[in-house]
C-alpha cells in the first residue's frame, strides 16, 4: 500500500452531558497537504449527573439497544422509559402511554448499561419507520433520577414478498414506462394499477376509475419489472399535460401486495411538460451536518424538485416539511445508527438525483450540556495538533496517524477517557476503531497507552492525570497523544471520526 498525504478537518463541537465532557469530530483526508487547523469549541464542565442517556445503537426495523451511563454513585436499580411521543420526567411516576423496561438491578458508578427496546413491558410491537423516545433512570440512596430524553427512528422494513414502486421513465405526451421492483421472494404474477386521481390499495379489488395492466406473469426475487402506460386495459387514451397515479403489484404465495403510489405528468404537446425530461439534482445541503439523533431541519438546494415524492439520507427516508420552489425544499433529517457522511438524494416522478460531492450530510455524535462549573478548572479541548499526517496501511502505530490533544482537566476530576466512532470515508468505507486506536499522556500515572476496544464506548482504564504542563490556569494542563494504525488493504479516501472527552473524579 503506498503512502498517502493526509490532513485533518476539525468541525464545530457538539456537547454531551456525561460528567465533564467535550464532543467534536475530526478526519484524515487523502491527497492533501495540511494547511490550517481550527480549535474545537471549549465546553463548560458540569457536576456529575446521576445518569446520562446515550444514543441508541443496533437500530433495526424491529428493535434497538438503549444505552446510558451511570453517574458517580453506585445504583441499586436501573431501567429505561420508552414511548412513541415525548414525555415528562418531572416525577418518577410513569405517565400514561409510557412503558418501562424491567428493573435490571445494580450498576457501579461510572459504568454503562443497556437494554433492548423490545423488553419494555406493555410496549406495542416495535414497528419500522417509527420514532421512539426514551430516557434512563437510576436509583441511588438519594432516590430515582432520570437522564435526558433522546429519540431515534427504527429502520425501514426489509423487503420480503413486497414490491416497491419506482419512478416512471421515458415520459412523453402520449406514453410513459411504469417501473417497479419485486421484493425478496419470487412472484407468480405482477401488474400495475393506474388512474388519473389517487386511489386506495387497501384491498386487491380494483377501485372504480382505476385500470390495470394485464398480469405480466412470474418474476424472480429482487428483480425490476416495467410496463407501458398505454398497455393499461381500459385506460382512456393517454393525453398531454395529464397527471397519472400508479402502483406496482406482486403476487407472492397467492397474495397480491401493492407498492407505494407514485405520480408523474405527461409532457405537453410540444414535449416540454413537467414530467418529460427534468431529473432532480442536489447541489448543496444546509446545514451539512447534524447529530445522529436526527431532527435537524435541512434545506436542500438544486433543480427539478417539483413533485418530489421522497428524500433519502443514505438509505433512510427523511420527512419533507416544505417545498418552496423547484430549486429548494426543506426536510427533517432522520436519525442514524452510526456517525459519518451520507448522500442526500431527492426522488421525483422523473427519477432520483445522482450522488455528488454537494449532497453530503455528516452525522456526528451530539447532545447538550448544562451550565455550571467544576471545582479545579473547566474541561476544555484547547487545541488539536497534527503530529504525523502521512500514513502507510501496514497495521502499525509507527506508520499510522497521530494527533496531540491539548486539554484542560479539572483537578477534582483527574480521570480522563476518550470515545471515538468508527472512521468513515465518502464512499462509506469503514476503518474500525476497535484495537486500531490508543491514547496516552506524559501527565498521566498510566505508563502504557490505553487501547480503544470498541466504537462509541469510553476508553478503559481512564488516564489518571497527576501532572500539568502549565500552572497559569486552573486545572491540569495535559497533552494527550491519539494514535491510529491503518489496517492492511484500507481503501484510500477521506475518513472522518467523532470523538468525545470525559473526566470523572
Amino acid at each position: 500500500m503506498k503512502s498517502t498525504f493526509l490532513h485533518a478537518i476539525i468541525r464545530p463541537a457538539s456537547l454531551l452531558a456525561a460528567f465533564a465532557l467535550v464532543v467534536s469530530s475530526f478526519g484524515f483526508a487523502v491527497g492533501a497537504t495540511p494547511t490550517a487547523f481550527a480549535v474545537a469549541s471549549p465546553s463548560t464542565a458540569t457536576s456529575t449527573p446521576d445518569v446520562t442517556t446515550l444514543p441508541a445503537t443496533s437500530v433495526t426495523a424491529s428493535d434497538a439497544t438503549l444505552n446510558a451511563l451511570n453517574g458517580a454513585s453506585d445504583a441499586n436499580a436501573y431501567l429505561f422509559w420508552v414511548a412513541t411521543s415525548t414525555f415528562s420526567t418531572a416525577s418518577p411516576t410513569m405517565p400514561a402511554g409510557v412503558y418501562s423496561t424491567p428493573d435490571f438491578g445494580t450498576v457501579a458508578a461510572g459504568m454503562p448499561f443497556s437494554a433492548q427496546l423490545s423488553s419494555a413491558t406493555g410496549l406495542p410491537t416495535v414497528m419500522p419507520n417509527t420514532t421512539y423516545y426514551y430516557t434512563a433512570w437510576v436509583h441511588t440512596d438519594a432516590g430515582w433520577s432520570p437522564g435526558s430524553i433522546l429519540s431515534f427512528t427504527t429502520a425501514s422494513a426489509p423487503m420480503t414478498g413486497s414490491v416497491t414502486t419506482l419512478p416512471a421513465t421515458s415520459v412523453t405526451s402520449s406514453d410513459a414506462t411504469l417501473n417497479a421492483l419485486n421484493g425478496a421472494a419470487d412472484a407468480t404474477g405482477h401488474s400495475f394499477w393506474v388512474s388519473t386521481s389517487t386511489f386506495s390499495t387497501a384491498s386487491p379489488t380494483i377501485p372504480s376509475g382505476v385500470y390495470s395492466t394485464p398480469d405480466l406473469g412470474a418474476i424472480n426475487a429482487t428483480t425490476p419489472f416495467s410496463a407501458q402506460l398505454s398497455s393499461v386495459t381500459g385506460l382512456p387514451t393517454v393525453t398531454p399535460d395529464t397527471t397519472y397515479y400508479y402502483a406496482g403489484w406482486a403476487n407472492v404465495g397467492g397474495t397480491w401486495t401493492p407498492g407505494s403510489i407514485l405520480q408523474f405528468t405527461t409532457a405537453s404537446s410540444t414535449g416540454t411538460g413537467t414530467g418529460s425530461t427534468t431529473m432532480p439534482t442536489v447541489t448543496s445541503i444546509s446545514p451539512a451536518s447534524g447529530t445522529t439523533s436526527g431532527g435537524t431541519s435541512v434545506t436542500i438546494t438544486g433543480t427539478g424538485f417539483t413533485g418530489a415524492t421522497a428524500v433519502h439520507f443514505g438509505t433512510t427516508t427523511a420527512t419533507i416539511t416544505a417545498t418552496t420552489s423547484d430549486t429548494s425544499l426543506t426536510v427533517t433529517a432522520p436519525a442514524a445508527t452510526t456517525a459519518g457522511a451520507v448522500d442526500v438524494t431527492v426522488t421525483t416522478p422523473t427519477g432520483t438525483s445522482a450522488t455528488s460531492s454537494g449532497d453530503r450530510y455528516t452525522y456526528q455524535l451530539g447532545g447538550t450540556v448544562g451550565g455550571g462549573t467544576q471545582p479545579g478548572g473547566t474541561l476544555t479541548v484547547n487545541s488539536i495538533t497534527p503530529i504525523k499526517t502521512t500514513a502507510t496501511a501496514d497495521n502499525t502505530y509507527e506508520n499510522g496517524w497521530s494527533y496531540m490533544f491539548d486539554i484542560t482537566v479539572p483537578t477534582s476530576e483527574p480521570n480522563l477517557s476518550m470515545m471515538f466512532s468508527n472512521w468513515m470515508d465518502t464512499a462509506s468505507d469503514t476503518l474500525p476503531v476497535a484495537d486500531n486506536m490508543r491514547i496516552s499522556s506524559a501527565q498521566a500515572s498510566n505508563t502504557d497507552p490505553v487501547t480503544i476496544t470498541a466504537a462509541n464506548m469510553y476508553s478503559s482504564p481512564a488516564l489518571h492525570i497527576v501532572g500539568t504542563t502549565s500552572t497559569t490556569t486552573p486545572g491540569y494542563h495535559v497533552q494527550v497523544l491519539v494514535e491510529v494504525k491503518v489496517p492492511l488493504n484500507t481503501v484510500n479516501g477521506t475518513y472522518t471520526t467523532n470523538y468525545a472527552v470525559q473526566t470523572q473524579p
